[in-house]
């Protein structure tokens, strides 16, 4: 069985590139949230990219890498018998499901708060100003990943009925 590899709840996962969007970013809350019901974990749905987790360490991680990944067509079969998915589901509270992290680094709290915004803007291709300032003020590790959170379901641009718009008409 792989246990967690030292991770510490909550915390951040973004991948590096837009190349697959299967994940994005976000923050995972327990082991429990690397999953989708239903679904066994697609080797071709994952990307590399960096868990920042509360204690202020940063991972960067391989996504496919790591077991269980299952191919594409192998996760089509699967899938569509929902019973692998959901036994996946619950096998997760002894394996760990989320992404192989690679190399290790500690940076301090204004490093990680940098590297944090950094990942984002790399990742939208876009300055990330609302966000810099929410979590500026931020004095601990867990401040900032849960201002993150905040972050994605309520800041950037937002149209009337608060879904995420970048028409100019709603710009702030």
């Amino acid at each position: 069985m792989t246990r967690d590899p030292k991770l510490t709840y909550p915390l951040f996962v973004i991948e590096s590139s837009r190349s697959n969007e299967f994940t994005g970013y976000k923050v995972i809350r327990n082991r429990f949230d690397f999953t989708v019901f239903g679904r066994v974990p697609n080797s071709a749905k994952y990307t590399n990219g960096y868990l920042f987790d509360c204690n202020g360490r940063r991972y960067t991680y391989e996504g496919a890498a790591g077991w269980p990944r299952f191919s594409p067509a192998l996760c089509k079969i699967l899938d569509n018998i929902l019973l692998p998915g959901l036994v996946s589901k619950i096998l997760e509270a002894a394996i760990y499901f989320g992404p192989k992290p690679v190399a290790l680094s500690e940076p301090n709290l204004e490093e990680f708060k940098s590297m944090v915004v950094s990942s984002i803007e790399e990742y939208e291709g876009k300055p990330q100003q609302q966000l810099r300032k929410a979590i500026a003020s931020k004095g601990s590790f867990r401040e900032v990943i849960g201002r993150i959170e905040w972050w994605i379901y309520h800041g950037d641009i937002r149209d009337p009925d608060g879904h995420p718009d970048d028409s100019p008409e709603y710009s702030p």
